[in-house]
């Protein structure tokens, strides 16, 4: 059994009246981003100044998990209450939220959460397990207004819209990258039926190359050659030279058009890339970014998409990468142009994709580590700016280093820790060279120079006390 959550006697307080919904049980067996359970309550015109919601849980999911989540039609994230880490509790009304930590709960037994807000003052509370924590105020929006909707096991979506099961009401649905951000994760949206009977052109850009923390977003977009001129009304620009607010809005349009627009995201995690960049066998950052870019183009083929022509973005030297994707697409046209983004529509729609797919993942981020209040006010992420700079100290943990948003294997980050954090010694680090060479029946390059020490120096590293104290010592080298 995957994961076990349930919610047992919760009711919720109005400003008028209190509507019990007391004696339920909801199981969710398995962990997934789509179970739920939806509550309509039926009131008239309410109107809530007051908001107090009391369950018990019972889960055993290490990640963060959404207990409780109400939604009026004129809020976003009305009355969320999240848990994203073992003491933790995130309270979010109206969008903004508050964070209490180091409340008692435990794992695998009920505990009794209990959270109020009071609108004329914005003060909330939370009490776990009958333990109270601090006061917080943070949001004074007066009242709650309009019908409420609740969701059990899973949290609603912006704009106070219901959580649909079938389809998700905003146009870039994060919900499977945010169920566990530490891999990367593949979205995409329908693919339109002219794509699948036409001759289509496809635009490949990427978004977060450079920042040390949050992923880099691969993106594709694609439409019939015979809809270049109306992808081109539609007045899409390269993403860096737009706002936020143009991005999103840009790419509402793009979502509007899915009669003969499509799209496809690749979604790699700080997590892979860092991993990746380290492992002994290095896999660096241009080649997952050609292979990203590779398994879109097939991904779009596998869906039925008639390519002819591709666009890219160039990574590298772009006749080498032209002649690669040739190669790998015979019978699709590549083009590879250094600020491609700038000079097709296609690439453009697909710049503006993967920016606000990276916007939302950052802005959203969920930190599986136990930070307590973590302050999300970290800049761009790139390594030049103040703010980025600001929060990579705050954050640097002496003995673990940093949380999952940061990208390890990038200098900026090697560098604090470096100087900031605890030196450590591994004791398989000495394999690195001679020994590893052996081990693969190689000549290692060290062995043609000869060592020598510094005078006078006699000290030899001692061996760790665990292999001491077990009177354990190193025989021969297989």
């Amino acid at each position: 059994m995957k994961r076990l959550v349930v919610l047992l006697s919760l009711f919720f307080l109005a400003a008028t009246e209190r509507q019990t919904l007391s004696g339920k049980m909801f199981t969710f067996p398995v962990a997934s981003n789509r179970h739920h359970v939806r509550l309509t309550p039926e009131l008239n015109n309410p109107n809530f100044t007051a908001v107090t919601v009391c369950l018990r849980a019972f889960s055993d999911l290490s990640r963060s998990q959404s207990l409780f989540s109400l939604v009026f039609p004129s809020q976003e994230n009305s009355f969320v209450i999240l848990k994203p880490n073992q003491g933790t509790y995130r309270l979010h009304v109206g969008g903004p939220y508050v964070e209490f930590g180091g409340l008692p709960d435990d794992s695998n037994v009920f505990n009794s959460v209990c959270a109020t807000w009071e609108g004329k003052t914005g003060v909330a509370q939370l009490w776990v397990n009958g333990n109270p924590s601090t006061r917080k105020g943070f949001s004074r929006l007066g009242s709650l207004s309009g019908a409420p909707s609740i969701i059990l096991g899973q949290e609603q979506n912006k704009a106070a819209r219901i959580f649909s099961d079938q389809k998700s009401t905003k146009a870039m649905d994060l919900r499977d990258f945010e169920a566990d951000n530490s891999v990367s994760c593949r979205l995409s949206s329908p693919v339109p039926d002219l794509c699948r009977t036409e001759d289509c052109c496809l635009g490949i850009d990427e978004a977060g190359r450079g920042p040390v923390l949050g992923p880099m977003v691969y993106g594709i977009c694609f439409c019939p050659v015979s809809r270049k001129d109306d992808l081109k009304n539609l007045k899409v620009a390269d993403s860096k030279t737009l706002s936020e607010a143009e991005r999103e809005n840009l790419f509402l349009k793009l979502d509007k058009a899915k009669g003969f627009v499509g799209w496809a995201l690749q979604i790699l995690s700080p997590n892979t890339i860092s991993t990746s960049m380290l492992q002994r066998a290095k896999y660096n950052l241009n080649a997952l970014s050609h292979d990203a870019a590779i398994g879109l183009v097939q991904y779009a083929l596998d869906c039925g998409v008639q390519l002819k022509e591709v666009f890219v973005d160039t990574v590298g030297p772009a006749e080498k990468y032209e002649e690669k994707l040739s190669q790998r697409f015979p019978g699709v046209k590549v083009t590879v142009r250094p600020k491609a983004d700038s000079l097709f529509p296609i690439v453009s729609a697909a710049s503006i994709c993967a920016k606000v797919a990276r916007d939302h993942a950052v802005k959203d981020w969920k930190f599986a580590e136990d930070l307590g209040g973590v302050d999300t006010d970290y800049g761009s992420g790139y390594p030049n700016d103040p703010k980025t700079k600001s929060w990579l100290l705050k954050y640097l943990d002496p003995v673990f280093g940093y949380p999952q948003f940061v990208r390890f294997s990038w200098s900026t980050a090697q560098t604090l820790l470096d100087s900031k954090a605890v030196p450590v010694h591994w004791d398989d680090d000495e394999e690195d060279g001679e020994e590893a060479a052996a081990r693969q029946n190689n000549t290692s390059m060290l062995s043609y120079f000869s060592r020598s020490k510094p005078a006078g120096n006699t000290h030899t590293r001692e061996t760790h006390r665990f292999f001491t104290e077990r009177r354990l010592q190193s025989i021969d080298t297989l």
